[in-house]
């Protein structure tokens, strides 16, 4: 078969049927540079559909993302809407060995946030270093002992089942789980199970693990504040937390103590009273 060629006349129209050129400079064919005042509606609904999918905040919560202030603002302005997002994964390592106790005790008041409802605390095989969980012991952080419904089950596998069981429950506040090891495929499987409910998920991991990349919208770190310090038998309990990972929010470190008598966490004194001076000192 022959090729077939077809011929293009690439010849220019003639100057009678081009488009009229403007003058350099007369922008009178575009849009106004400043189209007048912005719906706020349509930036809100923007912004939660950035927030969707850097996947910051509970999709069963339409456009509005729930957060639970943790009551300090130094670390609130870090967090996406100035709280802890609701109804999604979070993750607590213990930083330390013998620091297990407060890691508990910081989870236990993240879930206090959560609601009044009941909480589901799964416990692994890989008990923390601290021992077994003691449910009387985290009434002092805001969680009712009566409040708790205990699972302890023999491995990860089996602890992850039952997270995952008990976050499509809705009337849940909170599921708490110690897992030693967590893949990025179950790490999602937990986010989107308490997406889907509004339960929050919390991941207690114990010392020595390996921070390897998960699901999780926020990634914590409880130390001690201080070498050899910072643990729960201290008066005020004073920690360091460090916020390594957050989705749609930034990373800081903070050391924080326990205030019994507003059962909350506050800056520690020594970082308030460094803030303190340094004001002074630029006054």
């Amino acid at each position: 078969m022959q090729p077939v060629f077809h011929i293009v006349d690439t010849a220019l129209p003639p100057a009678s049927l081009r488009p009229a050129t403007r003058p350099a400079g007369d922008n009178s064919c575009l849009p106004p540079r400043n189209p007048g005042p912005r719906d706020p509606a349509v930036l809100d609904r923007l912004r939660a559909a950035i927030r969707r999918i850097e996947g910051v905040g509970p999709a069963w919560s339409g456009e509005v993302t729930v957060v639970l202030p943790l009551g300090i603002g130094e670390i609130d302005a870090h967090l996406p809407g100035g709280g802890l997002p609701a109804g999604t994964l979070h993750e607590i390592v213990t930083a330390d060995t013998g620091m297990a106790g407060a890691a508990s005790a910081f989870s236990a008041h993240l879930a206090s946030l959560s609601g009044d409802g009941p909480v589901l605390w799964c416990e692994s095989a890989c008990i923390l270093d601290a021992g077994a969980l003691h449910p009387p012991g985290l009434r002092r952080f805001g969680l009712e002992p009566e409040r708790l419904v205990f699972a302890r089950t023999g491995n990860d596998a089996e602890a992850l089942w039952a997270m995952e069981d008990g976050l499509r429950c809705g009337t849940l506040a909170a599921v708490v789980g110690t897992l030693a090891a967590v893949s990025l495929t179950e790490s999602r499987r937990l986010r989107r199970a308490a997406e889907a409910s509004g339960v929050t998920a919390l991941m207690l991991r114990p010392p020595g693990v390996e921070p390897v990349p998960n699901a999780a919208t926020t990634r914590w770190r409880v130390g001690a504040a201080e070498p050899g310090g910072g643990g729960i038998g201290l008066s005020p309990p004073v920690w360091r937390i460090e916020m390594f990972r957050c989705r749609g929010g930034l990373p800081g470190i903070w050391d924080v103590e326990w205030r019994d008598e507003t059962r909350g966490l506050a800056l520690a004194a020594a970082v308030c009273d460094r803030q303190a001076e340094t004001v002074r000192r630029a006054g």
